[in-house]
């Protein structure tokens, strides 16, 4: 913000405030003028608008002496006057001492029928430009610290970065009574529907419980279990009990989502509206503060916002779908949804968007994450969304890998719809922002043998979980892919290779061609393939008993690398080599229009100073900052 400019929140609420309480006769002091923010929103109206500025550039600079019947070079502290009828202090009091304001605020109430008093609240500033004035000495300023230090003011619109105060107990018309209340005192409720969602709300309500909810609001959260049968109101109870909201589960008979929200309707008693589906999660620990902070500061009926998903990480806005948005009570009144079709949103927001003549909004952020598509969702019934993606990955990593599982996931999903990512981590469950993730606690696992030979040669249980791949899930074929590499393209025509007649598909390692690290094991190592990115057919691995060969070998021979002469040894003959454009390393060779890179051999530094670096780098900055990962495991 320019030094000599004012915020913009709630300049016309305080204009109509003005010219509902003041005649153009009456007389008007503008403090701090700076460009003539108030002079310009005011133009026309008042006959006589006197204006003081400290700092005299801004005087030339803006052309005050046109903008003000009288312009007065002084410090607000020196100012002397007999009388105005409304004085109006824009961004003054922080730029004073509490000692010096209380002074001046001394001297100015008794000297005007009203004072407008516009502060921000908790904001560091120094000197701009070498203007001295624009150094502020009180950045702690608070909603709380002003009635404490301040007792003759009293709020009049705020909200939680910017306020507006006049003199205690003055009246207000019915209209700005109501928008003051609504300003001050907004209330919120929040509808989710819920059916049968065990497996995937603890997103959602973690998602509730580290909002940050600075702004003082009145908040509900009406979670409707619409002919649950399975655990999803145990696990809302669990999670929201002790977490500060205020709850209330409805168990209802509806059938539909549209019928569930309008369950959550018919109890809602609240200024706002945010329709919340109990399989999506609020993707910033601010997203409520920053959505419910644009509904009421410009008093909007709607705030659209964008939406992210798997496809679109960074987030899109979206069209047709009740959740892109929150809405106004006012707006929705009695309309309810289509309790009897499936796309209820689309009916519900042609209504609210094209026949209500709603006051808009719409916002450059995306705090909404929708799971899509997801296993068993209504949108997967109706158009088989979930059911006809096909792609199945494992990934498996140590804790010291948790860091980069954002990345890999984000580069990966901007171009992949995937059904189901096997993820084998350490502890039980990771706060990862992506959806249709099973998480698998490697040390609760007990296929891996601890006794084995192979386990303390500096390759961690992490790095076998690839050889038992057929017992640990029921997919018919898996693609498996380590952690430090990049997709930086779709890999369905990967996913697509058919290996019918073979255990697995991989790219060709060079280095083991003249320099094979294990000695006198039963491979070729003209046709040894690098394990960091193998495709499985685990239906036939499970029909030839191959397993077992892979547990056996791994374990009764000490191996330079463990799982890749494993799979190399048991599966020899009966591997299919793949184009090395879906395995490109030092290993492998690099082609030149490559699907996947892998930054393999490295165990430190093993991006960042390496060829190729910039795909990650790239990709990492994009990434949401406000993430902050989470680590579950659940009471013993």
């Amino acid at each position: 913000m320019d030094n000599a400019t004012s915020y913009k929140i709630y300049k016309q609420e305080i204009k109509k405030y003005i010219l509902n309480h003041f005649q153009p006769t009456d007389t008007v002091l503008d403090v701090g003028a700076g460009s003539g923010t108030y002079s310009d929103l005011l133009e026309g109206y008042f006959y006589h608008i006197d204006a003081v500025e400290a700092y005299s550039p801004n005087i030339k600079d803006h052309k005050l002496k046109t903008k003000y019947t009288n312009i007065y070079n002084i410090d607000i502290q020196d100012f002397e006057f007999e009388y105005y009828d409304l004085v109006i202090m824009g961004d003054i009091l922080e730029h004073l001492t509490v000692e010096q304001a209380q002074k001046v605020l001394k001297y100015i109430i008794p000297r005007c029928k009203q004072v407008i008093v516009a502060i921000p609240y908790q904001l560091e500033q120094e000197a701009v430009n070498g203007n001295n004035f624009e150094i502020h000495k009180q950045p702690d300023l608070t909603r709380q610290n002003m009635q404490t230090r301040y007792p003759d003011l009293e709020l009049l619109y705020g909200n939680r970065v910017y306020g507006y105060y006049i003199k205690k107990n003055s009246e207000l018309s019915s209209e700005e009574q109501k928008f003051h209340e609504k300003t001050l005192h907004p209330t919120l409720d929040i509808i989710i529907p819920c059916h049968d969602l065990e497996k995937y709300i603890k997103n959602c309500l973690r998602s509730l419980k580290i909002q940050k909810n600075e702004i003082e609001a009145k908040r509900k959260i009406y979670f409707i279990c619409d002919n649950c049968i399975d655990n999803t109101e145990a696990i809302i109870k669990k999670e929201m009990n002790n977490s500060g909201w205020d709850y209330e589960i409805i168990e209802a008979h509806e059938g539909s989502a549209g019928g569930a929200r309008n369950k959550g309707l018919e109890k809602s008693t609240a200024d706002y509206i945010w329709f919340i589906d109990g399989d999506d999660w609020l993707a910033v620990d601010d997203a409520i503060d920053i959505v419910l902070d644009c509904m009421v500061t410009d008093d909007m009926d709607i705030i659209q916002f964008k939406i992210r998903s798997n496809a679109n990480p960074l987030g899109e806005f979206g069209s047709g779908t009740v959740w892109q948005a929150m809405f106004s009570k006012r707006l929705i009144g009695d309309y309810r949804f289509n309790d009897r079709q499936v796309g209820e949103d689309n009916d519900f927001c042609a209504e609210m968007w094209d026949n209500r003549n709603p006051k808009l909004g719409k916002i450059d952020f995306a705090p909404y994450f929708y799971n899509f598509p997801r296993e068993n969702s209504l949108s997967d019934i109706a158009y088989g969304w979930w059911s006809n993606k096909k792609q199945v990955l494992a990934l498996s990593c140590t804790r010291n890998y948790y860091q980069y599982l954002y990345t890999w996931l984000f580069a990966y999903t901007r171009n992949n719809y995937y059904r189901k990512i096997y993820l084998f981590i350490e502890d039980d469950e990771l706060n990862l922002p992506f959806i249709n993730l099973e998480y698998i606690n490697i040390n609760k696992l007990n296929c891996l043998n601890p006794e084995g030979l192979n386990y303390n040669t500096g390759y961690s249980k992490a790095s076998m979980i690839r050889l038992y791949l057929a017992s640990l899930t029921t997919e018919d074929k898996i693609l498996y892919l380590d952690t430090d590499l990049i997709v930086i393209d779709n890999i369905d025509e990967l996913w697509n290779i058919n290996i019918d007649n073979y255990y697995a598909a991989g790219v060709i390692d060079q280095g083991a061609k003249t320099n094979l690290m294990t000695p006198n094991i039963p491979v070729d190592k003209f046709n040894y393939i690098n394990s960091g990115v193998v495709l499985f057919n685990l239906k036939k691995i499970r029909e030839d008993n191959k397993e077992q060969e892979l547990d056996k070998f791994v374990n009764e021979n000490k191996l330079y690398y463990p799982d890749q002469d494993t799979i190399n040894a048991v599966f020899k003959d009966h591997i299919l080599f793949l184009d090395n454009k879906y395995n490109s390393s030092l290993f492998t060779g690099t082609a030149k229009n490559f699907k996947i890179y892998h930054w393999a051999g490295g165990k430190t530094n093993w991006i960042y100073k390496r060829e190729f670096a910039d795909l990650w780098t790239k990709t990492e900055a994009q990434q949401d900052p406000n993430f902050k990962l989470e680590i579950y495991n659940e009471e013993v």
